[in-house]
């Protein structure tokens, strides 16, 4: 029995390495917002654009993402 293309199947793939990379920092950019979020919930500071910003950010992931590494 022959197997069809086995030859060009790859076990590591770079695009696969890099989607996995991004991944790891849009979830750990997201789980910094949140820390953040909670940091400025837990000490008297004013309410900015930023932190309004940050609050949106939970439900619109993405955003939540950049400001994470920004912030």
């Amino acid at each position: 029995m022959k197997v069809i293309n086995s030859s060009k199947r790859s076990s590591f793939s770079l695009i696969g390495l890099l989607i996995v990379l991004l991944w790891i920092a849009f979830v750990t950019g997201y789980v910094l917002n949140i820390v953040n979020i909670i940091n400025n919930l837990s000490t008297d500071v004013e309410v900015t654009n930023m932190f309004i910003f940050q609050c949106i950010g939970i439900i619109i992931a993405p955003l939540g993402s950049i400001l994470g590494w920004l912030v």
